[in-house]
């Protein structure tokens, strides 16, 4: 009765302690939220404009002469940190040889000359010859027309494509001015929000496993930090293999350790208070039966008051059982001493021992009573006290039936799946295409399996009571059984693969057919067995 006595109190202090710690998940995730947000737009801000951002940059003798002869060269990046989604400023130079651009200017004076020459030639001209000077004039003229237009023309600007770490970025290109020259250029580290799409993938590749730097020269300088991935930025005029240019780094945040923190805790607080909801409610029991904790404490308190009471008879009758193996004791050591021959004293002083050992006995047996007395009295406290708790609360109904197996497999997964798309939505932004064929075959695996299971617990069982969360799940009522510790194995396992994949790779793995068949054997032979299973004793 005790013991129930404790299961009370703990399941009114988890009544509490769930309801806090819903609150403080809840308010941990508004943290998290609040926190990525001020690190999207105040540490590592974004921007649609170069203009302002990026400091004068100087250029070597060599970068002028590679620029000169059209040398794609990358100058100067900003910001060095930037994040996911977020625009990067870069200054290239060498888009176009200078000497297309002197070319140009050649013909412009050369035809200016030409048209001079022919200008003066007609002046001079006099007669028939006048006529052909003239001709010569209008082509002169007509030619530089041209070539002015040509140069006041808008050249069709250069497509860079953009090269990360030494791969080629899908969809990310820059258009640059067709000059020789320094120039601004602005790109997008955008991330699609869709998994399906190829770049969606590239991005997950390039991010997923050590989020470090993956040239051991950048990361001995310490460029990337843990949630950082510091990316080699390189240039080509065309989807090549290799980029024309490879000179410029910056550090990618991918998430930050601090708020990961926040919203690892507000998950675990969210965990918790799912367990005091399921400990508190028959959401995860294989029946419905409760008891009102207003009877039990009142049961208890009436165990309690008959067991003190009995626990005091039996200390009067011990101590007056002592008192009385006393007084024989005394007798027996006074018949010794008044003994006259051998025989009598022999009788007496085995009589005396006697009488000692029944006194030493009943003394012992005085000593037990106390320690029970004491005992008694203390449950006799502890009952009335929680009967006053109990009284407060109200009569409220208390699960007592034991855990599913089935059910806990369904919660297990839903939480597994939410917790993993909210990572990934918030570090990535990906959040179409993330469900895999696999997780729905084995949500659908789980669901089924839980409907069979609870069918036939709720049909078959009204009476049995729990053990412990641990035994329920592995037991079938008369102790731990195979297919169900098999089952439980393989649900680990693969909570163990998922969770990996989504920290890892950012994506939701798709588990093979052979496992899938694996998983569903394991859950067949659960739900077969089941229906063979003895309920536990009430």
């Amino acid at each position: 009765m005790l013991e129930e006595l404790t299961g009370l109190r703990d399941k009114m202090t988890s009544r509490f302690a769930a309801k806090c710690f819903a609150i403080a998940g809840s308010l941990l995730l508004l943290v998290c939220l609040g926190r990525t947000a001020y690190l999207e737009h105040i540490v590592a801000p974004d921007t649609t404009s170069c203009d302002g951002h990026l400091p004068p940059v100087t250029q070597t003798k060599d970068q002028d002469a590679l620029m000169a002869d059209g040398t794609l060269q990358l100058l100067a990046v900003w910001p060095t940190q930037a994040a996911i989604n977020h625009h990067v400023c870069i200054v290239v130079g060498g888009v176009v040889p200078q000497a297309a651009e002197v070319n140009l200017a050649d013909g412009i004076n050369w035809a200016r000359k030409a048209r001079d020459g022919a200008q003066a030639s007609f002046e001079a001209a006099s007669g028939s010859a006048r006529d052909t000077a003239w001709n010569t004039l209008q082509a002169a003229d007509t030619a530089l027309q041209k070539a002015l237009t040509a140069a006041a023309a808008q050249p069709q600007p250069v497509t860079l494509s953009v090269f990360l770490n030494g791969k080629t970025a899908p969809g990310l290109t820059v258009q640059a001015h067709t000059t020789s020259g320094q120039q601004a250029l602005l790109f997008w580290l955008k991330v699609p929000n869709d998994a399906g799409e190829s770049g969606a993938t590239f991005w997950r590749e390039l991010l997923s496993g050590q989020l470090t730097s993956g040239d051991k020269s950048l990361a001995d300088e310490g460029s990337a930090k843990v949630g950082q991935k510091a990316l080699v930025i390189g240039l080509s005029r065309s989807a090549t293999t290799m980029p024309d240019t490879t000179s410029a780094t910056i550090t990618v945040i991918v998430y930050d350790l601090m708020t990961l923190a926040v919203g690892t805790l507000s998950l675990v607080c969210f965990a918790v208070s799912f367990c005091g909801l399921a400990r508190q409610t028959t959401m995860l029991r294989d029946n419905k039966r409760t008891r009102n904790d207003a009877q039990i404490a009142t049961d208890a308190l009436t165990a309690a008051q008959t067991a003190d009471q009995d626990a005091k008879a039996k200390l009067e009758e011990a101590v007056d059982a002592a008192t009385t193996a006393k007084t024989s004791a005394d007798d027996a050591h006074s018949a010794v001493a008044k003994a006259t021959d051998d025989a009598a004293k022999a009788a007496a002083t085995e009589a005396a021992a006697n009488a000692a050992a029944a006194s030493g006995r009943a003394q012992a047996a005085v000593v037990a009573a106390t320690t029970a007395a004491s005992d008694a009295a203390n449950s006799l406290k502890a009952a009335q006290a929680m009967a006053v708790e109990a009284a407060k609360t109200g009569n409220v109904e208390q699960p007592v039936g034991p855990y599913s197996l089935a059910r806990t497999q369904m919660a297990f997964w839903m939480f597994l799946t939410v917790t993993g798309f909210i990572f990934i939505w918030l570090t990535m932004g990906i959040y179409l295409g993330l469900i895999t064929g696999g997780i729905l075959v084995l949500l659908g695996i789980n669901a089924t399996s839980g409907m069979a299971a609870i069918s036939l617990s709720d049909g078959s069982d009204e009476s049995s009571t729990t053990d412990s969360f641990f035994l329920d799940i592995l037991s079938d009522g008369k102790g731990p059984v195979l297919h169900r510790i098999q089952a439980v194995a393989w649900t680990c396992i693969l909570g163990i693969l998922f969770i990996w994949n989504v920290v890892w790779s950012f994506t939701f793995v798709n588990f093979d057919t052979n496992l899938l068949l694996l998983v569903g054997v394991a859950q067949s032979m659960y739900v077969g067995f089941k229906w063979k299973e003895a309920p536990a004793a009430p």
